[in-house]
């Protein structure tokens, strides 16, 4: 047995600014001391690009140990599959649709959506008939739109979507993060599934505003029957005490949060996640000098661990809002960040 001098504890599964220097140093001592042992833990992160780091400096082989985890089985979707459980429509004029003059003139994404029929739950509904007609009518004149072009049919028609679906996908700008699809969510999981909390994961505050904004007018009986907490640094210690109470039975709890819900916060009580599958980082750009907040996709790891959050307590749901044929182009890993600001930026040591 091997006393532990020293401990070194991170919460986030990005490589901080001050971890990578930490691990030269680690590194190092490892190469100095055949004394020196460590222990290095994550959910996320490649263990054999990291045993492969230190197995250059240390002799012998380094020992990988994988535990799996306790979480319960979660039932994982995507776009497509949203699509096809809200029932939602595309505007082929709005600001959601490819080629649209409102989407090239609006950074937000806002159109109209109605639910027609659950393909996941098997529940039928019509939230809004006259809203989707119109959209149905705005879609069929558009000659573009009359039919599903033989490339997404041969990408997504074995899988049994309807024709609106995969007009819908080939229709739909999916580099924009469509806050009317998730609030149809929402209004889909409070209406048909059973009790337990939403987590919803955003790229930063203003989506979590305007998300929050949304709910508050569009869902029914919102003071009523849901307790909605935008999860961002400006709430007070009381309000961001509301994240992980238990709300009355009958009332539905919906947590709008950044990536900081993945790893350094855990919420008991939620069962199904939406995950809009985004993340902001800080961007160095060497031509110009200069760093700057970029909205990306996030990494296959962090949607595993996104779809972790909603499996702690009992069986859950997890909507992945990007498709099968987009998560294919995912990277594996979030690039540390080491590779991504300028070099001044790390603390001198």
């Amino acid at each position: 047995a091997y006393p532990f001098q020293s401990r070194i504890y991170t919460r986030s599964d990005r490589l901080t600014l001050s971890f990578p220097s930490c691990q030269v140093i680690l590194r190092k001592l490892c190469s100095r001391r055949p004394d020196f042992r460590l222990v290095a833990m994550s959910a996320t992160v490649d263990a054999d690009l990291f045993a492969n780091y230190f197995g250059q400096v240390v002799p012998g082989k380094i020992g990988l140990l994988e535990i799996p985890g306790r979480t319960f089985p979660v039932a994982e979707y995507r776009l497509e599959d949203a699509l096809e459980a809200t029932g939602y429509v595309v505007d082929p004029d709005g600001e959601y649709a490819l080629g649209s003059e409102a989407n090239a003139n609006s950074r937000s994404v806002a159109g109209n959506s109605s639910r027609r029929f659950n393909a996941v739950s098997g529940g039928a509904t019509d939230r809004n008939a006259k809203t989707t007609q119109a959209l149905k009518e705005s879609l069929e004149r558009t000659s573009l739109l009359d039919d599903v072009s033989e490339t997404t049919r041969a990408m997504y028609g074995n899988s049994g979507y309807s024709d609106q679906t995969l007009k819908c996908l080939q229709t739909m700008d999916e580099e924009k993060i469509n806050l009317e699809l998730i609030e149809a969510l929402v209004s889909l999981i409070a209406n048909e599934y059973e009790d337990g909390a939403i987590l919803i994961f955003l790229p930063g505050m203003a989506e979590i505003r305007g998300l929050h904004e949304m709910l508050l007018c569009e869902l029914p009986d919102v003071d009523t029957k849901f307790v909605l907490v935008p999860l961002h640094s400006t709430l007070s210690s009381e309000e961001q005490k509301r994240t992980f109470a238990t709300p009355p039975p009958g009332v539905r709890k919906v947590v709008m949060a950044t990536n900081i819900a993945e790893t350094s916060i855990t919420i008991d009580d939620v069962v199904f996640v939406i995950d809009a599958g985004r993340v902001r980082e800080t961007m160095y750009d060497p031509v110009t000098r200069m760093s700057s907040l970029v909205t990306s996709w996030c990494s296959k790891a962090s949607g595993r661990q996104r779809r972790g959050r909603a499996g702690r307590v009992r069986e859950g749901y997890c909507f992945h809002l990007y498709s099968s044929e987009k998560e294919k182009t995912l990277a594996p890993f979030a690039t540390p960040e080491i590779l991504r600001v300028r070099p001044c930026a790390f603390p001198e040591s």
